[in-house]
Order: structure tokens, then C-alpha cells, then sequence
């Protein structure tokens, strides 16, 4: 507890903020294509792992393999690392990786319709 009291708990606030609009995006792309069959809650919960540490994720914005994602009933296709979706895809991950790890950004999140990003936190 003596550790949080070094933080401003209107970063927290933020920080509980981001959590709760990064996994409302999730569940609305989920929702508008591949689980749209789907309803918000079933979606939360299939997708629970990468959503509370506490079913396996341990730590966030670290890598989702295509066997998790497998098993919360997305479908998903291996792509070879040469394929022309394959380069784009990776261009588009190392531009979003560039932008939050150069401290422009603590988040990113873009999709065909929405996208937000917000500010490291002030320390």
C-alpha cells in the first residue's frame, strides 16, 4: 500500500478508465464481426483471459498467441510471415509499438471505426 501512495489517483482513475474502454472496444469489434451471433456478455467471458489477470493474462499488452485465441472461439488463420496481409499487418504493429514505446502514447487503439489514444500518465 505504501507504494500506491506515490500515485496520483487521478492517473489511477485514468489508468482504470483506459481498462474499462479498451475491453468496451473489444467486445464491440468482436461483437460487430466474427461473435456477432454472440451476445456482450458470452463475449466478455470468452474472452476473459485477456481480461482479467487473474484467468492467465498475468500482464498486460503482452502477446496473444493464435492458441488462446483459439480457445475464446475466434477464427483464426496462420498467415506465413511473407505474405502480402502478413507485411501490412506488421506494418501497422510496429508504427502502433513506435508510437506508445516513443512515450507518445500509454494506449492505442485503433479499429475500422474507432480509434483513441491517451497521454502517459503525469508522474
Amino acid at each position: 500500500m505504501q507504494q500506491l501512495q506515490r500515485f496520483d489517483v487521478r492517473d489511477i482513475n485514468t489508468y482504470r478508465d483506459m481498462i474499462a474502454l479498451s475491453e468496451d472496444i473489444a467486445i464491440k469489434i468482436l461483437k460487430s464481426g466474427i461473435m456477432k451471433q454472440q451476445s456482450k456478455v458470452t463475449i466478455k467471458k470468452k474472452i476473459g483471459i485477456f481480461l482479467d489477470p487473474k484467468q492467465g493474462t498475468i500482464t498486460h499488452s503482452r502477446s496473444i498467441n493464435y492458441q488462446e485465441a483459439t480457445q475464446c472461439g475466434l477464427n483464426i488463420e496462420v498467415m506465413d510471415v511473407q505474405c502480402p496481409q502478413w507485411v501490412a499487418i506488421y506494418e501497422l504493429y510496429s508504427r502502433t509499438q513506435n508510437f506508445v514505446n516513443g512515450n507518445l502514447a500509454a494506449k492505442c487503439v485503433e479499429s475500422a471505426d474507432e480509434a483513441f489514444y491517451t497521454a502517459p500518465p503525469s508522474h
